[in-house]
C-alpha cells in the first residue's frame, strides 16, 4: 500500500503548533522535536521510539516499520491471518487492530463507539446532567457519521478499485455491457481458472448477458486466430469489441486506455464458428500443457 502523506496541524502538550506528516499508518514524523501523543487510528504511541503498544501491550506495532515487531499467536491458521506480523492486512484506512490479534472495520468500530455515546447521552439525561448529555449526544451523532461516510468509502473503493488478478468486473449499460477481465491470448483469468472463449461466454451468459453489444476489455482477448472476443460474438449473436496488446482502464470512467488496438468482432456463419470455437479451445489447452518455464505470464490489464 502506498504510503500518502498529509500535513496536519497539531497541538503538543506545550500547547503549541506542531506540523505533523500523517500516513494511514500512522503519524510518521514530526517536524519538531516534540512527538504526538495519538496516532492515526487513534492508538497511543510510546513517547521514545513511536511505537504503538496494542492489546494493552500484547504486541507492539512500529509505525514507521508498518509492521509488528513479533508474530501474533493467531497466525498462521486462526483470525490472525497468514502474515503473522501484518498490521490492518495492509488495509489501516478500512481496519484498526485495536487488540494487536485480528481486525475490526473501522465503520463498526465507529458505530459502536457511536450507540454507547447515545447510550451515555440518555443515561446523563435521565440523571439531569444536560451539558453533559448534549455533549455525549454530539459526540455520538459525529461518530455515526464518521461510521456511515467510512462505509461509502469502502463502497467506493470496491467499484473504483483496480481490478485484481483473477476478478471478473461487469458494468451494464442500455446499449451495451462492459466486461472487465485479465487476459491473454485464448485465455481469460478467472479465478483460478483460464477459460477458454466458450467457457467465458458461458459465464457471462449466466449472468444475465448477451441481449446488447459487449466490449471486452482483457488484454489480448483480440489476438491470435481464434480471439476470445470473435468466440463471444459468436456465442452471443452480438458485436464484442475486443483489444490487441496490453490494454489498461481507467477506474473511475471504465475507459480503456494504452497501447492498444480495439477491433470490433461480428457473429460468423454457423461453419465458421464451430472452427473458431475448437481451435481457440485447443489453443487454450495447449498453452497449458506447456513446459512451466513457457508458461504464458498473465498481463495485467
Amino acid at each position: 500500500m502506498g504510503r500518502s502523506f498529509s500535513d496536519a496541524p497539531a497541538m503538543t502538550r506545550r500547547s503549541s503548533i506542531s506540523q505533523l506528516h500523517v500516513g494511514s499508518r500512522g503519524f510518521e514524523y514530526l517536524r519538531s522535536e516534540s512527538r504526538a501523543g495519538v496516532g492515526y487510528n487513534g492508538q497511543l504511541h510510546e513517547q521514545g521510539s513511536g511505537w504503538q503498544f496494542l492489546g494493552n501491550g500484547f504486541r507492539a506495532y512500529s509505525p514507521s516499520l508498518m509492521r509488528f515487531h513479533r508474530p501474533d499467536s493467531m497466525s498462521p491458521f486462526g483470525e490472525g491471518g497468514i502474515n503473522p506480523y501484518a498490521y490492518c492486512q495492509g488495509d489501516p484506512v478500512n481496519f484498526s487492530d485495536p487488540g494487536g490479534h485480528f481486525v475490526v472495520p473501522v465503520a463498526a468500530s465507529l458505530g459502536i463507539a457511536s450507540v454507547a455515546m447515545f447510550g451515555l447521552a440518555a443515561d446523563r439525561w435521565s440523571a439531569g446532567d444536560e451539558k453533559k448529555a448534549e455533549l455525549f449526544a454530539t459526540i455520538a451523532g459525529t461518530l455515526g457519521a464518521f461510521a456511515l461516510a467510512a462505509v461509502g468509502m469502502r463502497m467506493y473503493w470496491k467499484k473504483y478499485s483496480p481490478l485484481k488478478m483473477g476478478a471478473l468486473r461487469i458494468h451494464r449499460g442500455r446499449s451495451k455491457d462492459v466486461v472487465n477481465v485479465h487476459g491473454s491470448p485464448n485465455r481469460s483469468r478467472v479465478g483460478d481458472l483460464a477459460l477458454d472463449g466458450t467457457q467465458m461466454a458461458d459465464l457471462l451468459k449466466s449472468k444475465g448477458l448477451g441481449d446488447k453489444p459487449i466490449r471486452f476489455q482483457a488484454c489480448s482477448s483480440a489476438d491470435g486466430p481464434s480471439p476470445q472476443a470473435q468466440v463471444l460474438a459468436n456465442a452471443f449473436g452480438q458485436p464484442v469489441t475486443g483489444y490487441r496488446g496490453r490494454v489498461r482502464v481507467d477506474t473511475f470512467t471504465n475507459k480503456p486506455f494504452g497501447d492498444f488496438k480495439a477491433v470490433v468482432f461480428q457473429p460468423q456463419t454457423d461453419a465458421e464458428r464451430a472452427r473458431t470455437a475448437i481451435r481457440n479451445t485447443e489453443l487454450n489447452r495447449r498453452s497449458q500443457r506447456l513446459p512451466r518455464q513457457h508458461v504464458f505470464r498473465l498481463r495485467h490489464a
